[in-house]
């Protein structure tokens, strides 16, 4: 089969394509999805060849493969093999397959088999084009042990799709023999956090609407890495720390707004935005941070995440709406692009999707957006920009006052106590002051702690009875509840309590985050 014309300039420029090796498994998986129905598994293998020690990529899926009469439209630029459904599908310009995985490898090998129909094979040698001048795919594998393996694996199975990329040219740049291992392993560990954080709805399921009949679809990913046990699976990976949203003030914050009636062409859409400040990066989890540092530099994850149809297209970078500053460096923001071609062609959606520079008309409105105070949290007094939020909440002196009131809980088996609140200094009858000083008996808590109701039955240093009189009651607390529409979600209000007082919760109760707050400000 031959393709093309000016076959080696037009190989050159493939070969030199700027995909990162993250972008083109990504581009694969979203293959992978739009032909994998509800639920779609894919196995992505990264090592090194038996034969030869050189490294090479292998992804395969349980989708519904490529039919032997499409499989030759399949290895053009810019083909689709179904109804595209803006709503639906990932691969919106059909170009990933080809162009993406010639920037990393000079042989790709595609092996397919759709139900029903004889496995199929087509391959694309680079170095023989490159020699020919002559755009030639071949409908062999290339005999490799990897290519022989999936051919006979798919030719016992009903339906799927491998694709293979060999003789890596870019990956053979960032490795070197001295330490083989360490460097294939430093690409798996970010192939494993790029995959988590890009398709993290997919990992954990996610619903889409059809726009050709507005139905929903359900979709399922689930992805291996170099393995089939339960510890090959990559596991989503959120770059907001959602879940630690609704928290103490140390915690997540979240603002939702939408920018609404942005009209281009003939549509009229809006745009939903959740503006995210994350914990001080010494309060993050450890494991959390150490993964999304393999995808993104600390200071340069602040900025725009751009989703659409629940998958990450790009992110870092505040597109040319605001700057790249150390006091933002914890202001994330997930912005939805609707699945409408029209609100990708207004955002201008880059093709290869890695890039996303604004235009001027939604650049203009962000700028707005992000010029609003809100109250981040229910115990901030003052709206403020995110910026000063950022600056003002996530300073390390943060970090003390947090590590400093973790200090004072005391934990017991399976709850946590919160700090002890102080109940204001009463002053004590002057007589039993003086008695208790007479008798040297510092244990005074301990003979508090043992009288009955009846008054005074204790036990001093001398092991001899003592007798006090009756305390008077402490009175009885006063709540009340009262509607609020400003302020603490919470306030107790009432005479001072007498003795000391321990408050126990269960940490996973929602109420243990408010109590916090509320205790910290107590004090």
């Amino acid at each position: 089969m031959e393709w093309g014309d000016n076959a080696r300039e037009r190989m050159k420029t493939l070969l030199r394509g700027g995909y990162k090796l993250r972008e083109v498994v990504a581009d694969l998986i979203d293959n992978s999805i739009d032909y994998g129905g509800e639920n779609c598994t894919v196995h992505v293998t990264f090592a090194l060849a038996s034969e030869d020690a050189k490294p090479y990529l292998c992804i395969r899926d349980d989708g519904d493969g490529i039919k032997p009469e499409d499989i030759d439209q399949a290895m053009t630029t810019g083909s689709r093999l179904t109804d595209y459904d803006h709503g639906l599908n990932l691969g919106m310009f059909g170009i990933g397959m080809k162009n993406s995985s010639l920037s990393q490898g000079k042989m790709v090998t595609i092996i397919s088999k759709a139900e029903g129909k004889e496995i199929c094979v087509r391959r694309i040698d680079a170095e023989h084009i490159l020699s020919t001048d002559v755009w030639e795919i071949f409908t062999n594998h290339s005999g490799t042990e990897v290519a022989v393996k999936e051919y006979e694996r798919l030719s016992e199975l009903s339906k799927g799709t491998t694709v293979i990329i060999e003789k890596m040219h870019k990956v053979a740049n960032r490795i070197e023999l001295e330490s083989l291992d360490d460097d294939m392993l430093d690409i798996k560990d970010e192939l494993d956090a790029y995959i988590g954080m890009v398709f993290e709805y997919y990992l954990k399921g996610t619903t889409l609407k059809s726009l050709q009949d507005n139905s929903f679809h359900d979709k399922k990913l689930t992805v291996y890495l170099n393995g089939t046990d339960d510890e090959n699976l990559i596991q989503p990976l959120d770059p907001f720390l959602s879940d630690l949203v609704g928290g103490t003030k140390f915690d997540t914050l979240q603002i939702d707004y939408k920018i609404a009636d942005i009209q281009f062409e003939q549509r009229t859409f809006d745009v939903d935005c959740s503006h995210y400040i994350i914990p001080h990066k010494e309060l993050v989890p450890t494991v959390w941070k150490a993964r999304l540092d393999r995808v993104v530099e600390w200071n340069n994850g602040q900025g725009i995440y751009f989703y659409r149809n629940n998958r990450l297209i790009t992110f870092g970078g505040w597109g040319g709406v605001l700057g790249i500053e150390t006091h933002r460096v914890h202001s994330r923001v997930k912005l939805r692009i609707p699945p409408y071609p029209e609100a990708a062609e207004y955002f201008e959606l880059d093709p290869h999707k890695r890039e996303m520079e604004l235009p001027r008309g939604p650049k203009a409105k962000l700028k707005k957006q992000f010029a609003k105070k809100w109250r981040w949290h229910p115990t901030d007094v003052n709206k403020v920009v995110h910026s000063t939020r950022c600056k003002d909440g996530r300073k390390k002196e943060n970090r003390r006052a947090f590590v400093a009131f973790q200090n004072r809980s005391t934990p017991t088996s399976s709850q946590t106590a919160l700090p002890v609140a102080r109940a204001p200094t009463i002053e004590r009858n002057p007589s039993r002051n003086r008695n208790e000083s007479n008798s040297g008996d510092t244990n005074s808590g301990m003979a508090q702690g043992s009288q009955d109701t009846n008054g005074a039955r204790g036990i001093n240093q001398r092991n001899e009875p003592i007798t006090r009189s009756p305390s008077p009651p402490p009175p009885e607390p006063k709540v009340d509840i009262v509607s609020k529409t400003e302020g603490p979600l919470v306030a107790i209000t009432g005479n001072p309590i007498i003795q000391d007082w321990v408050i126990e919760i269960n940490q996973n109760d929602p109420l243990y985050s408010k109590l916090i707050e509320k205790i910290r400000q107590m004090e």
